[in-house]
């Protein structure tokens, strides 16, 4: 699969006809996008790589014959401008005549990976965590000092691990006061997911002296692994016009019957402030089928905003709007799901038990994720801060 992908990238002549989308764990050996832009811009590194593969396996594969190297200017129009124009943002992301010059600046690196990865503090577990070889799933909640002598304000955040094992990690800032932060977890890491990326005018604050809390889910694998996972941030450059909160609509009572195939579950949220909503995650384990996503108005007006008809856990994947919905003060977010815990599905471990909620993936959650930013009194306009590694070996 990963190969296939290789080589689409390298035969397109067009970078306009061609883009990333979310990088996926479960299909290819590479888990990020610097590693991939990589493999596409330095043919020495691919070859490298292909050492790695079973030579029979390669004599399926174009790969060993394309020289092709993409340039930063082919980068940057599959990243950002070729996505932007599928949405009908032509004026997005390019130098064209009538462009808005929405672009980024990478420092050159002959490391091509180092070159669109290195953020501006990674906060890192001071000491690993053996997972031995299988048995049962466990969690562990990790402290990391951050050891900052200044607050700062998050942009966009990739939470970094052994996902070989690691099902997935929430990351919660914990204030000096020792409470944790009332916008919610700064980042997370499910299967699909390792990254979050805050829009433009909004980021979350880190204040000085805090803790980070990594609530970590181990599903061990075959062999003893140790992993010491870690979070990478990028700051805030631009004026902070709002504030992000993520949070959650769960049902932490559902009780889903022996097949039963479609189980509904149901939770809301009101907004006690004028907001917009930014994103959506939907989030259940392996007998979930559906999620659905609306608003009520304080008029009564009702209105669906994301519908997944066909959930799949191994695609935890967020949906950003272009645009933020507004939400008056008094909206009602309801968010309604159903499982199927029946033999006509093929993820279901055990039709025959009840389902309770529970941490384990045999379990289940109902979780609708949601990020929504609110306006500050006064904008922010964030220190500039030098570029650095921080905290952890």
């Amino acid at each position: 699969m990963w190969a296939i992908g290789l080589e689409t990238f390298l035969l397109c002549e067009d970078p306009w006809r061609i883009f990333l989308t979310t990088d996926h764990p479960n299909g290819a050996p590479f888990y990020t996008y610097p590693h991939l832009i990589r493999l596409l811009m330095d043919r020495s590194f691919r070859k490298e790589m292909m050492l790695k593969v079973n030579p029979d396996a390669l004599k399926y594969s174009t790969l060993p014959n394309l020289e092709r190297e993409y340039s930063l200017y082919e980068v940057a129009i599959m990243t950002r401008a070729g996505p932007a124009r599928s949405l009908g943002l032509k004026d997005i992301g390019h130098l064209g005549v009538g462009a808005s010059a929405d672009i980024t600046v990478y420092t050159d690196n002959a490391d091509r990976e180092a070159m669109f990865t290195t953020p501006d503090y990674v906060f890192k577990m001071d000491h690993g965590t053996l997972v031995p070889a299988g048995g049962s799933d466990f969690n562990s909640e990790i402290m990391v000092d951050t050891d900052l002598e200044q607050d700062i304000w998050v942009q966009a955040a990739e939470v970094r691990g052994n996902f070989n094992v690691v099902h997935h990690n929430v990351v919660s800032v914990i204030g000096p006061d020792g409470v944790y932060a009332r916008t919610g977890r700064l980042a997370s890491a499910v299967p699909g997911k390792q990254w979050d990326r805050f829009p433009v005018g909004s980021g979350k604050l880190i204040e000085a002296g805090s803790t980070l809390s990594f609530g970590l889910h181990y599903h061990p694998s075959n062999e003893p692994v140790v992993d010491t996972s870690s979070v990478a941030v990028w700051l805030v450059r631009d004026e902070i016009t709002h504030e992000l909160h993520s949070s959650v609509v769960a049902d932490a009572d559902l009780k889903i019957p022996p097949f039963e195939s479609n189980y509904e579950s149901r939770g809301e949220f009101v907004f006690e402030t004028d907001a917009e909503i930014t994103l959506f995650k939907p989030h259940m384990h392996y007998r979930g089928k559906d999620m659905l996503f609306r608003v009520v108005y304080p008029n009564g007006t009702k209105r669906t905003l994301l519908s997944v008809p066909n959930y799949d856990m191994n695609w935890q994947i967020s949906y950003e709007f272009a645009q933020p919905v507004p939400v008056p003060m008094g909206t009602r977010l309801e968010v309604i799901s159903h499982f199927d815990n029946s033999t006509g599905n093929p993820w279901n471990p055990n039709p025959s038990v009840a389902v309770l909620w529970g941490q384990d993936s045999r379990d289940e959650m109902m979780e609708g994720w949601f990020d929504y930013h609110v306006e500050l009194e006064e904008p922010i306009v964030p220190d500039r801060v030098e570029q650095v590694w921080s905290v952890g070996p």
